[in-house]
């Protein structure tokens, strides 16, 4: 499954701002399956996007350990709609934790890391 919606990153470190990043998509592999509200949803296991600006570049590999789901479409679910948000395509809000791997070049430095991470998205 693949995500287009407009999509921006920003790296920083110690000293402040470093780049930002305007990644076209999110590659997602759905491996993994929560129970929300008595319905099977299925939640990526594995993200994926990248980026390139000038000599800048940013790949960022996400493996998720854990989700968990909100269906929007109930009363307590605050989206900022009605009662027009039960025909939404993607009511199940998913919240994930994992670990994020960076790479790639910022200023002529370059980037490897990885480290514990929180995600949203939607299904």
């Amino acid at each position: 499954m693949s995500s287009e919606a407009p999509l921006f990153v920003y790296l920083v470190d110690s000293l402040g701002f470093r780049s930002l990043f305007r990644p076209q998509r999110i590659d997602y592999t759905d491996g993994r399956m929560v129970r929300v509200g008595g319905r099977d949803v299925r939640v990526p296991s594995r993200a994926v996007f990248a980026d390139a600006r000038g000599e800048d570049t940013l790949r960022v590999e996400l493996t998720i350990e854990h989700a968990v789901g909100t269906d929007t479409r109930q009363p307590n679910a605050e989206r900022g709609e009605t009662l027009g948000g039960r025909a939404l395509a993607r009511p199940y809000f998913i919240q994930m934790k994992g670990t994020a791997r960076i790479s790639g070049r910022v200023g002529g430095a370059p980037l490897d890391g990885q480290g514990t991470g929180f995600f949203e998205t939607y299904r």
